[in-house]
């Protein structure tokens, strides 16, 4: 199999749309601190990035932070890799219902990852919008028109409450 070397202008185009792109891009002014650009900050970049290796001592009024409160993100860091597992171990399975037809390993293990979670997802929605008509089948009760229900019970039963 032979590769085709892309036309040399189209790379020129591809590289000039790149450019001027970037060029645009930058001469915006940050949508949430209006009088400040986003060329205002390329210089503090270089001082931004040491301060995460060597942070300024803290104000006295401020936030506690620092590496000593990781621990805290461990039961995070692990729901997060479980669901990633469940996500890779659903993609698996659907990947092996359709079939090999992927060869590159890593191929395979973002189109795992990917198809797991958005199935994961779309399990989620689907439970959480069956539990909101649940709550409001609960909530309104007798107001609540749900497919499959008989409309006329529901109307006798008002007839029994105003009669009292």
């Amino acid at each position: 199999m032979s590769e085709t070397k892309p036309d040399s202008r189209f790379l020129a185009v591809a590289i000039l749309w790149l450019v001027g792109f970037t060029v645009w891009f930058y001469t915006f002014e940050l949508p949430n601190n209006w009088p400040i650009r986003r060329v205002d900050l390329w210089p503090e970049i270089p001082f931004l990035l040491m301060d995460l290796v060597d942070p300024p001592p803290p104000a006295q009024n401020a936030d506690p932070s620092g590496w000593r409160f990781l621990p805290q993100r461990f039961d995070i860091l692990a729901i997060a890799g479980v669901m990633l597992a469940g996500a890779y171990a659903a993609g698996s399975l659907l990947l092996r219902l359709l079939g090999r037809w992927i060869t590159d390993r890593i191929e395979q293990t973002v189109i795992r990852i990917r198809t797991g979670a958005f199935r994961a997802i779309v399990i989620h929605t689907r439970l959480r919008f069956g539990w909101l008509v649940v709550a409001a089948a609960v909530r309104h009760g007798d107001r609540c028109d749900l497919p499959g229900r008989n409309r006329f019970a529901s109307s006798r039963a008002s007839k029994r409450t105003t009669r009292k």
